[in-house]
């Protein structure tokens, strides 16, 4: 699984990163804007991202803009209708139901309040189809 984490808070962006590590390459933005150029640059190599969790309060550009553009670079880059696209996460200290219905909105396959509890984590990576029982380390604990 190649995964990117834009995620502003220097520890929980640590910690994400450590925890998909094992299920494969996992790359890492301060900004929206560094994320954005990553996604660009994945999509530009023909490897985009499986998993992208994206802050949903950070500085300059919010993740919700940054959700909303990953769409629609996506979509711009889409050579037929099924193809595949990034699975995304958004993380938020806010459990507004207004966040979560606008992260929908935007197109997010979940939302997760902070402070992320990793086995919750683990589980959306397994509902998303991103791991499976034999690729996550945690089960052979």
């Amino acid at each position: 699984m190649r995964s990117l984490v834009i995620e502003d808070d220097f520890v929980a962006r640590c910690l994400l990163v450590q925890h998909l590590r094992p299920y494969g390459t996992c790359d890492e933005a301060t900004t929206g804007e560094e994320g954005i150029a990553a996604v660009v640059g994945a999509i530009e190599k023909d490897h985009p991202y499986d998993l992208i969790v994206i802050d949903i309060m950070l500085p300059q550009l919010s993740g919700g803009a940054v959700l909303k553009k990953i769409r629609e670079i996506e979509k711009a880059n889409q050579t037929d209708d099924d193809a595949p696209r990034s699975k995304i996460i958004m993380a938020t200290s806010l459990d507004a139901r207004t966040s979560r219905t606008a992260a929908f909105r935007w197109e997010c396959d979940a939302y997760l309040t902070k402070p992320i509890d990793l086995s919750t984590l683990t589980l959306e990576l397994h509902k998303l189809g991103l791991i499976d029982d034999e690729s996550d380390p945690s089960w052979s604990m």
